[in-house]
């Protein structure tokens, strides 16, 4: 079964998914940064409009209240237009100190008759709420737990995914606490587990090496934002001999902008991340792929000039078609996938 905010549904339920987006969510602490040229210190302090779409296009990081996912009347309406297109199902996985809120998520699932599953657990150190770094190891995997059992902060609506659990480049002694408690949880519930990678090629290596000294399943290890974060199809084809999933959850991002630039980071266009795709499908890995947006900003919102929940559906799926994909493989990448990956056992 797939636990949703809305209660469990059978795993055959979860159609056309995507396994990484967000509806509420907060990463100014994380993310917030001055814009390199001073000269551009006015727009940063203003709302999201229209008329900044195409700077905040190179310096989304730079705007406080492009950071902030928290209106669930856009949120309605930009999930309808997903559920419009086809769409049937969202995995969101904010975690604890970035805007989580189960219980906006079920309104949503109420309006849209999307199945919406929600995460636990916690993202990088800068948003970890003061009590995480006093806790131990136990005390995480023990609130994980408990969460699946009993529901979050009070509301009783039950995580379906542990993540996305966070991790910064160089990892932090927190977050690699964090990380090994989670494993823990994820053994004992053997749930997916998502994690969100540090911007440095050496990140996902080094989560992996942290995972294979604890008795994880693999199999239900999800690493994500792989095209902004390791681009050799060679290496990520060595992680996915270790049986963990890989997530190219981007889609739709094709501007390296300054933020990125400033990490050393070249932006996948979305011709070449389905060029990798491909590269891994033809290597016999279609059962250890995902695709999403990880749609966190205002700016990638339709009502903002972005391409929204639906542009995979609307715009990705059918060049697939034309470059070659079969049905099943995309069906591969949009339904079973997710289905196979976030059912829980009974």
């Amino acid at each position: 079964m797939i636990q949703t905010v809305l209660g469990p549904i059978p795993a055959a339920e979860l159609s056309v998914t995507l396994p990484h987006e967000h509806f509420f969510c907060g990463s100014t602490a994380a993310n917030l940064a001055e814009p390199p040229d001073p000269r551009d210190r006015a727009l940063a302090k203003q709302p999201v409009s229209l008329e900044i779409r195409d700077w905040l296009e190179y310096n989304w990081h730079c705007n406080r209240d492009n950071l902030v996912l928290n209106d669930e009347a856009t949120a309605i309406a930009e999930a309808l237009r997903y559920r419009q297109a086809g769409g049937r199902s969202i995995i969101d996985p904010t975690s604890g100190g970035i805007g989580r809120n189960p219980q906006g998520l079920a309104r949503i699932s109420k309006q849209t008759g999307l199945h919406i599953v929600t995460g636990c657990g916690y993202y990088v150190e800068a948003t970890h709420p003061p009590a995480v770094a006093k806790m131990t190891p136990a005390q995480i995997t023990d609130e994980i737990v408990d969460q699946f059992a009993n529901g979050l902060d009070g509301t009783g609506i039950k995580p379906g995914v542990i993540g996305e659990v966070g991790c910064s480049w160089p990892l932090t002694a927190t977050e690699e606490k964090s990380l090994r408690a989670s494993a823990k949880a994820q053994k004992i519930l053997g749930a997916a587990m998502e994690i969100h990678p540090g911007k440095h090629p050496d990140a996902l290596a080094q989560i992996v090496k942290i995972l294979q000294t604890t008795e994880v399943d693999m199999r239900r290890v999800i690493l994500c934002h792989v095209d902004r974060t390791l681009q050799d199809v060679r290496k990520l084809v060595e992680l996915l001999k270790t049986g963990c999933t890989v997530e190219y959850d981007l889609f739709s991002r094709e501007t390296t902008g300054n933020y990125y630039r400033s990490v050393g980071i070249t932006m996948l266009s979305d011709a070449q991340r389905l060029d990798h795709l491909r590269a891994f499908i033809d290597a016999g890995f279609l059962k250890q792929l995902l695709i999403s947006h990880d749609v966190s900003f205002k700016h990638q919102l339709h009502k903002y000039g972005g391409q929204g929940y639906d542009h995979i559906l609307v715009n990705t799926i059918p060049w697939m078609r034309q470059r070659g994909f079969t049905q099943a493989e995309i069906d591969a990448l949009m339904i079973h996938n997710s289905r196979r990956m976030f059912d829980l056992p009974e």
